[in-house]
């Protein structure tokens, strides 16, 4: 596995979480500006995931069947038209449809780069290059709040037209990379042969532990900005209270993978979901943001925990099964969005 692989899938993870994150910021302008319900801004957040989690089996099936090199570059492009359009939207229709689009061709961004480098890794040390890959992707959480608290204060245009740059440099880069092994083609009755072979059962539980977290993780991404704009703060100490939370993913989530490496995957796991379940509560109920900030790094951890373990967990699987990790990363895509829509319509109503 070569170091400039590393890096483009790092990059083109980190792109890819930071049109998840870059959203949260901007919620409580974009209520003001078009008179969003609480429902109504439930569904502009989610509809990021609903595109992730509609396109995330054709994803993976392009990224096996043609390669996931090519699926990483066609993302790359289709993510940097719709962030244009996002940028220039001056409706709440036409925001939506442009999140649901940059989640449809984010899918392909993480099939692609997912299954491209565990499948160059290995079993071994498998828990820590996903945790590093996690890492980069928490990275552009990071980046992805403070630049939409400057899209916030600045507009939103020039600041998402000048991501299509970005997006056709990793394109240009990906090209450059030379494929993998396991790029040979396996078609979906193929695949479907394997997850039959190595039991239903096991495939369930495996995305029922990616589905937990991100239940989670959506109903933060709607309860902590309206808690926020409740308490009358600015989206600056928003975005610095959600980028304290991730540089504590950020660094976790390495040492979390680690740690699987040597203790297997369900003990960790089980430790993060369960410091991550009450940490939601929390944020419904604490009166000032100095508690929430506290709690937001709280969380962190248990983040790190609990998707590092879980999304490994289905890649093991995968190669247990001779299932192309396309459909491992398809897989695990499926159930972070699933979670995270089903996290946002409960955030929203637990706030509401």
């Amino acid at each position: 596995m070569t170091r400039r692989l590393i890096f483009l899938t790092c990059s083109v993870l980190l792109l890819e979480s930071f049109f998840s994150a870059v959203l949260t910021p901007m919620v409580p302008a974009f209520r003001q500006e078009l008179g969003l319900s609480e429902g109504a801004t439930g569904i502009l957040v989610a509809a990021y995931a609903a595109g992730s989690l509609i396109f995330s089996m054709p994803a993976g099936w392009f990224a096996s069947r043609y390669n996931p090199r090519t699926a990483v570059v066609v993302g790359l492009l289709g993510v940097g038209l719709s962030s244009v359009a996002f940028g220039w939207a001056g409706h709440a229709t036409m925001l939506e449809a442009s999140r649901f689009l940059l989640g449809a061709f984010g899918a392909l961004m993480w099939a692609g780069g997912m299954s491209w480098t565990i499948s160059a890794a290995g079993v071994d040390g498998r828990g820590q290059v996903m945790g590093t890959l996690l890492a980069a992707a928490v990275a552009g959480e990071l980046i992805g709040s403070p630049v939409g608290a400057v899209a916030d204060h600045l507009g939103t245009e020039y600041v998402f037209t000048g991501l299509l740059v970005l997006s056709i440099l990793l394109a240009g880069l990906a090209r450059t990379v030379p494929p993998v092994a396991e790029e040979a083609g396996q078609t979906a009755r193929e695949a479907l042969s394997a997850v039959r072979e190595s039991g239903v059962t096991r495939w369930v539980f495996a995305l029922v532990a990616v589905v937990g977290p991100s239940i989670a993780l959506g109903s933060v991404l709607v309860i902590v900005p309206l808690r926020v704009e409740a308490l009358g703060l600015s989206s600056w100490i928003l975005a610095a209270g959600l980028l304290g939370m991730s540089v504590v993913e950020m660094v976790t989530g390495p040492l979390a993978g680690r740690w699987s490496d040597r203790v297997g995957r369900r003990g960790p796991f089980l430790i993060g979901l369960s410091i991550m379940a009450p940490c939601v509560v929390a944020f419904a109920v604490i009166p000032a943001f100095a508690g929430i900030a506290a709690v937001l790094a709280v969380y962190a951890v248990g983040s790190a925990l609990a998707f590092t373990t879980s999304m490994t967990w289905l890649a093991d699987l995968a190669t247990r099964a001779g299932l192309n990790q396309g459909y491992s990363s398809a897989t695990s895509s499926i159930g972070w969005a699933g979670g995270l829509i089903v996290g946002a319509l409960v955030g929203g109503a637990i706030v509401g």
